[in-house]
């Protein structure tokens, strides 16, 4: 109980240290869940979108991994295209402040070649699901989506297929039909820099 009582404590205090530097919501201060909103930037891939990521931390708080979770799908190397659940690495241990500064430079720090599959795909995402605004690319791309859900795919599922395939519908539809969509997002994700996302 005094272990539950000190983790507790911790977690008040560091939120509120946080709360003075990052916009916080407490979705539930007991279960030591909250989220952000955090806005793309100019240079990246993710600019003019807005993203909504809710945070779940152990109950031995600071010891641990959080379970964090973009609400707002995003196309990152850190992020499970399906399950939207955010990888850690390099560390065991996050309090509240870390763990929020690690989201946010998913967001704010990727750096990527604009003219990259990669840039495209995350463009189009943030286009798609964060309120980014579109370009002719982007409803150049939603055309090849639009293929897939003709043939009878989710369009949610079209888009985790193409993004895995170069955006390329003949290999999207053998992924879908192979039922392996939303199986990654950039390369072995135990060696990914997350603010440096390998090219497809």
């Amino acid at each position: 109980m005094a272990n539950a009582d000190n983790s507790m404590a911790e977690f008040i205090t560091d939120l509120e240290l946080a709360s003075q530097m990052y916009g916080i919501e407490v979705v539930n201060e007991d279960e030591k869940q909250v989220k952000i909103h955090v806005a793309g930037i100019e240079s990246t891939p993710y600019a003019g979108g807005i993203y909504e990521v809710v945070f779940n931390f152990p109950v031995n708080y600071p010891e641990g991994i959080p379970h964090v979770t973009f609400k707002t799908p995003i196309w990152n190397s850190a992020v499970d295209p399906k399950s939207q659940n955010v990888h850690f690495l390099g560390s065991e241990t996050w309090n509240l402040i870390t763990a929020i500064a690690y989201v946010e430079d998913l967001i704010l720090k990727t750096k990527v070649d604009e003219f990259s599959t990669y840039f495209r795909v995350a463009r189009f995402w943030a286009c798609q699901f964060a309120g980014a605004p579109k370009s002719p690319e982007d409803i150049q791309l939603k055309s090849v989506v639009d293929q897939l859900v003709d043939m009878g795919f989710p369009v949610h599922a079209a888009i985790i297929a193409l993004s895995n395939s170069e955006w390329n519908a003949e290999h999207a539809s053998e992924e879908l039909l192979r039922g392996e969509s939303g199986v990654e997002a950039g390369n072995d994700r135990e060696e990914a820099d997350p603010t440096s996302p390998d090219e497809h």
